[in-house]
């Protein structure tokens, strides 16, 4: 939890606006979300090592497309759109007597689970009463009701998942088949993923509260800069009577300056693109350092021109500002998607 200390004094020290804070990645919670991840699986069985094993066939045949001629994959993670967030879906193609997955050894635990699912499948008193199963049982209460079945050790806090919500349309090889023979195909299982469904719900409001920040951000902005144009416009044209007021040479030096400073982006060879906070903070203060040290500021004539010019410097500190904050919560979504992906 190194990292979520980290970032809470970064959104503490940095003077972001408390209606930024507020819309920052909860690290924290996600990474709670992610160890309720962790023994959901490992209740039933699924630790990081089995994963693995199942993962190498799909990985061998380049994700989770379908095997040469058609055929079933025999595990996939895969994520189905539609509704706020993208569901992800485990399925594991099993042999529906030994409750093996087909190509991957997995525990008792596992298999005594997977059998329960083909039997809730295949019940057709599932189909009308979900065999009786409560929907706010979790996992390992649900597989404790299986006659002469083991259940998995240890029960899933807080899951809310119907077993006979979990398992879809399953495939067999004769439409015919009654439910003994089916037990003795190989049938394509879902495995319920109440907390991983979660996680992603979690990370996906979050996002989008920050896609709508700088969405409102570059409303402001679109509003700003025309203002600010017609400040520096009018302090920049000649009178007729009174060409002493314009400020017209001295705002060309300031964006000569400020052209020079590229920023937010550098066009030289050794480093052009896009800057990072740090290094545009660093090019603002060159800026705003030569242009005192010319006098630029204080050589102003117009009334106007002072106003300006403050203005201009506080929008680039503000973009500076909102680049940070970006860039600190890409940190902060990128760790927290590879812890996931290291423990799961």
């Amino acid at each position: 939890m190194k990292f979520a200390r980290e970032f809470q004094e970064i959104l503490k020290k940095e003077d972001f606006p408390p209606s930024w804070v507020q819309l920052a990645i909860s690290y924290g919670q996600l990474k709670k979300c992610i160890k309720k991840v962790q023994r959901e699986l490992a209740d039933l069985g699924l630790d990081a090592c089995t994963l693995k094993e199942l993962l190498k066939p799909v990985e061998a045949s380049q994700g989770s497309c379908l095997p040469p001629g058609g055929a079933e994959p025999r595990f996939q993670y895969a994520f189905l759109e539609g509704g706020e967030a993208p569901r992800p879906h485990l399925f594991i193609v099993v042999d529906a007597g030994s409750g093996n997955a087909i190509d991957a050894g997995l525990t008792e635990a596992t298999k005594d689970y997977l059998r329960l699912l083909i039997r809730q499948r295949a019940s057709p008193e599932s189909e009308r009463g979900r065999d009786s199963i409560n929907g706010t049982q979790s996992i390992a209460e649900a597989a404790s009701t299986a006659p002469d079945e083991t259940h998995c050790d240890g029960s899933i806090e807080g899951a809310s998942t119907a077993l006979g919500d979990s398992v879809l349309q399953g495939r067999t090889t004769d439409a015919g088949v009654n439910p003994s023979e089916q037990e003795l195909v190989p049938q394509r299982i879902e495995v319920p993923l109440t907390f991983d469904s979660e996680f992603f719900r979690l990370l996906t409001r979050q996002i989008t509260g920050l896609d709508r920040l700088q969405e409102a951000e570059q409303e402001q902005l679109n509003l700003s800069i025309p203002s600010l144009g017609h400040m520096v416009s009018h302090a920049t044209t000649p009178r007729r009577f009174s060409s002493s007021k314009s400020d017209l040479s001295r705002w060309r030096q300031v964006f000569e300056l400020y052209t020079e400073a590229n920023i937010f982006f550098s066009t030289t060879e050794l480093d052009h693109g896009a800057r990072t906070a740090a290094t545009a903070a660093k090019q603002l203060q060159w800026f705003t350092d030569e242009v005192n040290k010319r006098q630029l500021a204080r050589q102003f004539k117009n009334n106007e021109s002072p106003t300006a010019f403050e203005m201009f410097v506080g929008l680039n500190v503000h973009l500076v500002r909102n680049l940070r904050f970006q860039e600190v919560n890409r940190i902060a979504m990128f760790k927290i998607l590879k812890s996931k992906t290291s423990v799961t």
